[in-house]
Parts: structure tokens; C-alpha cells; sequence
């Protein structure tokens, strides 16, 4: 099957049809660029923050 001519997608091997399974494997560099603890961090933190910022200003006046 030639995958860079256009007749690949006239195929019927190109469309999925019923009970068809679709593996994929997850790549190590993959899984740690969708592992969101960093990005849970930050925003609590920045969270923190800001909520301190807000009683500091609140009760300052």
C-alpha cells in the first residue's frame, strides 16, 4: 500500500469500520509532556498568591 499517492484514501483499509481497535503506543517523552503536576503547581501557587495579594490590600486600608 503506497501511502503517499492520493489513491490511499479510496482504500478500504483506510476507513475504520465496526470492532476495529486503534492501539497506540504512549512514548516516555509523551507521557511527561501530558504529566500536569507542573502545571497544577504553578497554578496553585499563583493562586496563593494572589489571594494574599487581595487581604494584604484589603486589610491595609
Amino acid at each position: 500500500m503506497n501511502l503517499l499517492g492520493t489513491d490511499f484514501f479510496l482504500s478500504p483499509y483506510f476507513y475504520l469500520r465496526q470492532n476495529d481497535m486503534v492501539v497506540i503506543d504512549v512514548t516516555k517523552q509523551k507521557a511527561a509532556a501530558s504529566d500536569m503536576t507542573t502545571v497544577r503547581n504553578i497554578t496553585l501557587a499563583a493562586s496563593i498568591l494572589s489571594t494574599i495579594a487581595i487581604f494584604l490590600n484589603v486589610f491595609k486600608n
